[in-house]
């Protein structure tokens, strides 16, 4: 999950969706939770959900940027001051670092080196906006309803990650700024930086590519 930097705007958006524009601007039309790219249905997320903490509705600081399934699921569960800690936060935390992709599945989990308590606050935001449910049954009618095709989507940007870093590896030197710059157009595209990180993250041109071709990224945790 990538971590990101919206910065910090001390006016009230009312109401609060005229965020919209400033906040794609922030972070890029993205989601903040499953990083796919927002090309309709995206909606200003609250963290606190504004149907139970009414004083933060038009906040900037409790604004994301959430998918039709993200948002869905995350819905108006019970977030507020007394256990937002108790989950990591894009906006926040080293989501990039304390999450794991299962190179198969795509499935996310806490990364290992994570202590108990972080572990739990990883796997508490997985649940509350459901990163780990399992691709359908092909031929359900789960499956062919497609309500939620995020891990499907994950797992075909892994493989064009796998693709397109093979094709890098054996292009000649004078080749590689060229597809250096079409690469980050694709990842601008697509969205699920992480999985384009991940694949990239040992050629140091790649990685700095990547960390400066999305708006809002937290550079400063990969330095």
């Amino acid at each position: 999950m990538r971590p990101i930097d919206k910065g910090h705007k001390d006016q009230e958006y009312k109401p609060y969706n005229t965020a919209k524009r400033d906040l794609m601007e922030a972070i890029g039309p993205y989601c903040s939770y499953c990083e796919r790219s927002i090309v309709t249905g995206g909606a200003i997320e609250h963290k606190q959900p504004k149907s139970k903490v009414r004083s933060l509705e038009y906040s900037w600081d409790n604004f994301l940027l959430g998918c039709v399934n993200c948002n869905a699921i995350k819905g108006d569960k019970d977030i507020n001051d007394s256990n937002i800690g108790d989950f990591v936060w894009p906006d926040t935390d080293d989501t990039y670092h304390k999450i794991k992709y299962d190179p198969i599945t795509l499935i996310p989990a806490p990364a290992d080196n994570l202590s108990d308590e972080d572990k739990e606050r990883v796997s508490r935001l997985i649940e509350l906006v459901g990163l780990d449910r399992p691709v359908p049954k092909e031929g359900s009618l789960t499956y062919r309803k497609a309500s939620d095709t995020r891990v499907e989507e994950r797992k075909k940007c892994a493989a064009e990650a796998r693709s397109y870093k093979a094709m890098y590896l054996n292009l000649v030197d004078e080749a590689k700024p060229v597809f250096i710059t079409t690469l980050e157009y694709i990842v601008q595209c697509s969205g699920y930086w992480s999985i384009w990180m991940h694949e990239f993250e040992d050629i140091p041109e790649m990685k700095e590519a990547l960390l400066r071709c999305l708006p809002g990224t937290k550079i400063d945790l990969f330095e």
